[in-house]
């Protein structure tokens, strides 16, 4: 979304008589502010009851209808002029919906939302149905038809993707054509907030910017309300999740729609699966990819989470039956360390015969109890016992590294293939960092560490692509080119 400036009149809802002159200024990355020439509230001291407005109403100079959505006070003060002394006063609004007056004692809602982002037609490859028709002068007619929109069902919403064509005429009598490609989302129920469009289009700028592998941001955001008719009306919001957005280029991309075998649907499907399931999996990749800098240390921890968490989610992460070892093993387990070790062989299951003589029970507990072990120490143990059942961050590695994405990483340049001692160890180290223990020499610093980084991260991104049903020959070829490049100097 590109910065807007807004002159006009502002009020609070059912005080148009008291609007107030000021100027509404959006920026992408920074948000929105509303400077007011005059304060809302008289006289020259600053009223705590104007602090917060949940919504704001304006008409820009141009006749544009606007309503600010959660305005919080960011300024007050006061300045002399001709007629006296003049309160002034800023706000910071959370969202800006250009066209339409929500009124009073309605839920600022939406039925239909158009979404549009850099780079959309170039990824997804959409070119209108034409024909030419040529005349003996020379003359030609072209017609064109915009393809049929592609769909696909979300839980909570139909999903278009549309391309429209548009000619037009310069001045010079030179035929020219615009196009537009852009998502539709159609709401399942009859509304849906704020809070839940943002999120929509959230996930939508994460999935183009996982596919083209630049920072996506939205060029513009429309919705229709239930009081705005046919109408779309402008949002404005602040989305500082990466950088600057960026115009994908025609390389380094890491798919397009038609690279996807089933297509849009398939990829949707995927993609939404995929998010509802290890969102902050993607959240830590694309962050680490795009985000601004951090620490190294920071960044080899938080992707040696994500990949424990994708893990967790995605696969099998227990030795045995859960309900086994909550109910039998871990408590048994606790009654040897601290309780009852009767109640631990009271079960004839367990052997061949006859259970535990009490002489045979006495000998186990002076074996346990010639440890010593202190009370504290029992309960770090429980606790430990308790997650013991979990598969550890080694066998999770092993699992994706040397058996789910081996065939894919083997290959590739800074692969995690080879690597797993020194990822465990180096987490492990950073984790915990018991004092006066000696360092493991795998322990990664410096240098290692940022090849180890990239190590981890190309894991996450091959894991990635791969549910999404990227191919894995191209994710293994785009990979190679991308990997072989990263370098320390």
């Amino acid at each position: 979304m590109e910065s807007v400036e807004y002159e006009g009149h502002w009020w609070i809802p059912g005080e148009q008589k008291n609007r107030v002159g000021g100027v509404l200024t959006y920026q992408p990355q920074r948000g929105t502010s509303l400077d007011l020439f005059e304060a809302f509230e008289s006289g020259v001291g600053q009223n705590p009851d104007y602090d917060y407005f949940g919504r704001l109403y304006g008409v820009s100079k141009e006749g544009d209808f606007i309503t600010l959505v959660k305005c919080h006070r960011s300024g007050f003060g006061s300045s002399h002029s001709q007629s006296g002394r003049i309160s002034h006063s800023s706000y910071n609004v959370r969202y800006v919906l250009d066209g339409v007056h929500v009124p009073r004692n309605q839920n600022t809602s939406f039925r239909d939302i158009k979404v549009g982002f850099p780079g959309m037609k170039e990824w997804s490859q959409r070119v209108p149905l034409s024909n030419t028709n040529h005349s003996a002068s020379g003359a030609f007619e072209l017609e064109l038809e915009n393809p049929d929109p592609l769909k696909a069902e979300v839980m909570e919403y139909e999903l278009h993707l549309n391309t429209s064509f548009t000619p037009s005429i310069s001045r010079a009598d030179t035929p020219s054509i615009t196009s537009d490609t852009y998502f539709r989302l159609f709401p399942k129920q009859p509304t849906i907030t704020l809070s839940r469009l943002r999120n929509y289009v959230s996930s939508l700028r994460d999935l183009l910017t996982l596919g083209t592998n630049h920072i996506i941001e939205p060029t513009y955001v429309q919705a229709k309300t239930p009081t705005s008719g046919y109408s779309d009306i402008q949002i404005y919001y602040a989305d500082t999740a990466f950088g600057q957005s960026e115009t994908p280029g025609i390389t380094n991309l890491n798919f397009r729609l038609p690279d996807i075998p089933g297509g849009f649907t398939e990829l949707v499907e995927n993609w939404f699966d995929l998010r509802n399931d290890v969102e902050s999996t993607i959240d830590v990749f694309l962050g680490t990819r795009y985000g601004s800098g951090t620490y190294q240390q920071d960044t080899f921890l938080s992707l040696t989470q994500a990949v424990e968490s994708y893990h967790r989610r995605r696969f099998d992460d227990e030795y045995m039956d859960s309900q086994k070892y909550e109910t039998e093993v871990h408590p048994d387990i606790m009654d040897f360390i601290r309780g009852d070790l009767k109640s631990v062989y009271d079960d004839l299951s367990m052997f061949n015969g006859n259970s535990l003589s009490a002489t045979q029970l006495d000998r186990l507990k002076s074996m346990r109890d010639a440890h010593s072990i202190p009370n504290d120490l029992s309960n770090v143990l429980d606790s430990a016992i308790q997650f013991a059942n979990e598969y550890s961050l080694r066998k999770r590695f092993k699992e994706l590294v040397n058996s789910k994405y081996h065939h894919i990483l083997k290959d590739l340049p800074h692969s995690a293939v080879g690597q797993i001692h020194p990822i465990v160890q180096t987490r492990n180290h950073f984790t915990h960092q018991i004092k006066d223990k000696k360092k493991d020499p795998a322990v990664a610093e410096g240098a290692d560490l940022t090849r180890l980084s990239w190590s981890v991260e190309q894991l996450l991104e091959v894991a990635l692509l791969s549910e999404l049903g990227v191919p894995q020959s191209q994710i293994r070829d785009t990979l190679k080119n991308r990997y072989k490049q990263y370098r320390i100097l």
